[in-house]
């Protein structure tokens, strides 16, 4: 896991899957978006107690993103 925390703000999120499997993610954002390698963008919609649930494979790397309203 790692991050960017730039002027009191978290810029981006990015895990590592070291097992693979289904990733809970409590969402630093109000809208969450995962980036993929060719630079999309998918929103995310994060459930009632602003979870993100993604499915991993073993080694993949996931980077999560501020979707700006």
């Amino acid at each position: 896991v790692s991050s960017r925390y730039i002027d009191g703000n978290i810029s981006n999120l990015r895990i590592a899957s070291t097992s693979g499997g289904e990733l809970k993610l409590l969402s630093p954002w109000d809208a969450i978006g995962l980036k993929s390698t060719d630079g999309k963008v998918k929103s995310l919609t994060p459930d009632s107690m602003g979870i993100v649930k993604i499915h991993t494979v073993k080694g993949q790397e996931l980077e999560f993103v501020k979707i700006l309203k």
